[in-house]
């Protein structure tokens, strides 16, 4: 009975070890998933050595150095300088630089961002001059050429966004925001840098990324983790618009946006449908009339319609004013990068309110 009870105990005792090595299998295995899986952890992004350093606040053109929000904006401001005369990038320390990225802030940046629930971080980048481009084929190209990492603009950006991400987001959802030059470098985020170098818990943090003025086309969505947007409330996902006149509608306007594959949403409904919404449902437009200094507030100056363009048959979103409604003639003259009629400059402005309601509710969605 003594001998029987011990080999009871013994082979008690074996089927116990045996499944604690199993355990501890199944957790190393477990564990080596964890250390090694991408979506878990992330590569580590190497920040390009031509590229500016963001540990620099010099750097930053805005900088919340104790965020109290709950949530952040990356923003990404357009092309300022469009010269043939000029260097192919633009220093950053151009006075030229710092006033068209301060008007772009006036314009666009504080009307839309006032009385949000955001910290604001706006880096300073070294933009490709647009106008050292001599056809343009060249031009469009380089707005498509969103993962073209050979670009300053493009390394700059990715180094402030993982300087942001590593030492600033601490674990607030934030947006991406960012229009022409600016969504090149943002749909290069996108693509090149959260799919690869963030850990599933920060991807999800994304509540949307504003990707005004250039196409989203299948090539961006193709490359990165989120849809495309289609309803107002919709986070985890990317939106667009370009917008344009009758006169452009019709081919007289020299730039292609995206290509047959372009989306966009309509900036007073934040949906795809394409139905006329008329200027009446638009709450407020900021701009400067006739060359005054003096920002103005105007409810109702724009309605939007989504239509195919007729030069690549991608989204663009008409507008029911012209160019000729707030510039003078000098000024229209002086818009030599683009054809009258065509409203690229004033993408955000027109739709300023609009943009910050959609923006706060966003972050109402976001769980």
């Amino acid at each position: 009975m003594r001998k029987q009870m011990e080999e009871k105990r013994t082979n008690q005792r074996l089927r116990r070890q045996r499944r604690d090595r199993r355990f501890a299998r199944l957790l190393k295995i477990f564990m080596l998933f964890i250390l090694f899986h991408p979506r878990m952890w992330g590569k580590t992004f190497t920040p390009y050595a031509d590229g500016l350093s963001y540990d620099d606040r010099e750097n930053w053109t805005l900088f919340e150095e104790s965020p109290e929000k709950p949530y952040d904006v990356f923003i990404i401001p357009p092309t300022v300088i469009f010269d043939a005369a000029e260097p192919r990038y633009i220093d950053i320390k151009d006075e030229r630089y710092l006033k068209g990225v301060a008007e772009f802030q006036s314009v666009a940046v504080d009307p839309v961002f006032r009385d949000t629930p955001y910290n604001l971080y706006m880096p300073k980048y070294r933009q490709l001059n647009p106008g050292t481009l001599t056809s343009g084929d060249k031009l469009r190209k380089f707005w498509q050429d969103v993962q073209n990492t050979g670009l300053l603009p493009i390394r700059d950006i990715l180094n402030a966004f993982d300087y942001y991400m590593k030492h600033i987001n601490n674990g607030r959802p934030f947006v991406l925001f960012s229009h022409s030059q600016g969504s090149v470098t943002n749909a290069a985020v996108l693509t090149l840098y959260i799919p690869h170098y963030m850990t599933k818990a920060q991807q999800d943090l994304l509540i949307a990324s504003y990707l005004v003025g250039i196409g989203l086309t299948d090539l961006i969505l193709q490359n990165t983790i989120y849809p495309p947007s289609t309803l107002p409330t919709d986070t985890g996902t990317i939106l667009s618009w370009n917008t344009a006149t009758k006169s452009e509608v019709a081919g007289k306007y020299r730039i292609t946006w995206g290509d047959r594959t372009t989306r966009a949403v309509n900036p007073l409904t934040f949906t795809t449908d394409r139905a006329h919404v008329k200027a009446g449902q638009n709450p407020g437009s900021y701009l400067r009339y006739f060359g005054s200094d003096k920002l103005q507030e105007k409810a109702h100056l724009t309605g939007a319609k989504i239509v195919k363009s007729p030069r690549s048959n991608g989204d663009i979103v008409l507008v029911d004013i012209r160019e000729t409604d707030f510039l003078t003639k000098e000024q229209i003259a002086s818009e030599d990068a683009f054809d009258l009629g065509y409203t690229h400059h004033w993408d955000i402005s027109l739709f300023a309110e609009s943009v910050r309601e959609n923006l706060i509710k966003r972050a109402g969605a976001f769980k």
